[in-house]
């Protein structure tokens, strides 16, 4: 089970242990769309907080209609996430989008 199954499912206790036993935490699903995007996606700003801290990229890009998660938080109104993701971005400039 792909870390983002356990977001989708709302299975987010057991999201660190399944990354601990070293599961990719940008694996995509058939959506192109990683457990941050899921996290996002479904107002789960703990869980898109964790994924941040864990390593998860703010600029994976979902198949769809090319969306970041970014891009996702703000179409959702998800204005605490919009906050964390540009927080998160703005003390880890590496991954600003060039």
């Amino acid at each position: 089970m792909y870390v983002a199954d356990h977001v989708k499912l709302r299975k987010t206790h057991q999201t660190e242990p399944v990354l601990q036993a070293g599961a990719e935490i940008d694996a995509v699903d058939y959506r192109g769309k990683t457990a941050l995007f899921h996290a996002v996606s479904n107002g789960h700003s703990s869980v898109t907080k964790f994924m941040l801290e864990s390593g998860s990229s703010p600029n994976v890009k979902e198949r769809l209609h090319g969306y970041t998660p970014l891009i996702e938080a703000a179409i959702e109104d998800q204005q605490l996430i919009v906050e964390a993701l540009l927080q998160f971005v703005r003390h880890n400039p590496s991954y600003l989008i060039r």
